[in-house]
């Protein structure tokens, strides 16, 4: 519905659905979310009455340290035309813009009110700034590694900025469990202010949002801080019962 919105808004809207549908969504829920440079653009095809009834949130996790002042920067939840979003046709969109330093994550979901004053959770997804794509070219690299940096229940390989994840066999059972994953910098001032109490910076992640089962193998590829690292400690645990398995690399470039 664009009642009473000028020509400016409504033109901003197409330029932004247009420019989002040339590519592929980085993230696919309820909405296709897709990155344009700065312009993050919701889609949601044959939209349902209500769709737009729902407030977004987005938060970043910033590539550089200097950008950081905590694990995740919490953006204004963007409320667009009218509060919610925009209705072309029989489509809904939202769009916002980004900051404009180097961006590690994504995290963007919707909420809706049940109650006045009571919001729930209806669907949230994670984006990594490293795509899909990569991870096929890291899996073929692999073949050709002397070896892991440490052999545990997943091989881990340092690639340059991103470590890579890699088991084979692997069965979905295997990637069930969440990865913890904590980055010890060498430099304690590279902590932000949140993480100081517990000397680490904290990037857990589901391999449901980090990873891919490709031919009877498990890959993960996760962007690493851009400073010196001390020690990086990841693993899988379970909630309440404790690690699956834990593994450590040690003086990291």
């Amino acid at each position: 519905d664009t009642d009473g919105m000028d020509d400016a808004a409504i033109n901003y809207y197409r330029q932004a659905h247009q420019a989002a549908v040339a590519g592929e969504p980085i993230i696919r829920a309820d909405y296709g979310m897709y990155r344009n440079g700065r312009t993050l653009t919701f889609i949601r095809e044959n939209c349902p009455p209500g769709a737009l009834a729902g407030r977004f949130s987005v938060k970043v996790h910033p590539a550089k340290p200097a950008n950081r002042p905590a694990d995740w920067i919490d953006l204004a939840d963007f409320r667009t035309w009218s509060g919610y979003g925009v209705r072309l046709g029989d489509k809904c969109l939202a769009a916002m813009t980004l900051p404009d330093y180097p961006i590690a994550y994504i995290l963007a979901g919707q909420y809706y009110a049940d109650t006045p004053g009571r919001e729930r959770l209806i669907w949230e997804e994670s984006y990594s700034a490293v795509s899909p794509g990569l991870g096929k070219q890291v899996a073929a690299l692999l073949d050709d590694a002397a070896g892991p940096a440490v052999d545990a229940y997943f091989d881990l390989y340092r690639q340059g900025d991103v470590l890579v994840y890699h088991r084979e066999p692997c069965a979905p059972a295997d990637t069930w469990q969440k990865f913890f994953l904590h980055i010890v910098p060498a430099d304690w001032a590279d902590l932000p202010a949140a993480r100081q109490a517990h000397g680490f910076v904290n990037l857990d992640f589901y391999f449901t949002r980090r990873g891919w089962h490709t031919a009877g193998q498990c890959l993960a590829v996760i962007p690493l801080p851009d400073y010196p690292i001390a020690a990086i400690r990841t693993g899988q645990f379970i909630p309440g019962a404790g690690d699956v398995w834990t593994a450590e690399l040690t003086a990291g470039p």
